[in-house]
């Protein structure tokens, strides 16, 4: 672990090889898991103002969902989060002609040429915020629906931190990123990425 300002970051994420790579997981990440992703403050008010937005490219099974739990629900610790389809898709989930997943929300978003409405943490997917009384760490999650992404990101040479410049710039900020690019550099002098 180290630290980037107030943020302790696990090794993983500036020495881990990663990329996306949709047609061998098929969006899985947005689909696998108990509950939805975690909202961070005001997102939840940003969903519900660009709801109509998404609706017409949502599953009658997600907009019955919404219609009867809303667009976020407390989970059992406390957190909000998207409500799911019977413990599985995200509501915002929608699937291309190949049978992958894809987020709604970012689907509208680049469509019209708008801003972020997909929430920071599908969009930093795998690293995760996780906030401690004390402090607040950035984890990476090594799941087995992403081993293709692993390996596809060494194939290519990315390194986690680069594929995820843009939301890791969205959620703390230039200066962070740009601190936490030298505190790789550095570390390269003497290491080499994770196998």
């Amino acid at each position: 672990m180290i630290w980037v300002r107030d943020i302790l970051v696990s090794l993983d994420l500036i020495n881990t090889f990663f990329c996306c790579d949709l047609s061998s997981c098929k969006g899985l990440c947005c689909v696998e898991g108990d509950a939805g992703p975690p909202l961070g403050e005001g997102e939840a008010a940003v969903l519900n103002a660009n709801l109509s937005l998404v609706w017409d490219d949502l599953s009658e099974s997600a907009r019955e969902v919404i219609r009867q739990r809303g667009i976020c629900e407390q989970d059992p610790e406390g957190e909000y989060v998207i409500p799911t389809i019977g413990k599985a898709d995200c509501v915002f989930t929608c699937y291309d002609s190949h049978g992958v997943c894809r987020c709604a929300l970012e689907a509208v978003a680049r469509r019209k040429g708008q801003g972020f409405l997909k929430p920071v943490s599908c969009h930093l997917f795998p690293a995760m915020v996780v906030h401690y009384t004390r402090f607040t760490a950035l984890n990476v999650q090594k799941r087995q629906l992403c081993r293709e992404a692993f390996r596809f990101g060494k194939r290519e040479g990315i390194l986690l931190y680069r594929f995820l410049a843009e939301p890791l710039t969205r959620r703390f900020g230039q200066a962070w990123y740009d601190e936490l690019c030298l505190i790789a550099r550095e570390w390269f002098k003497d290491m080499s990425p994770a196998q």
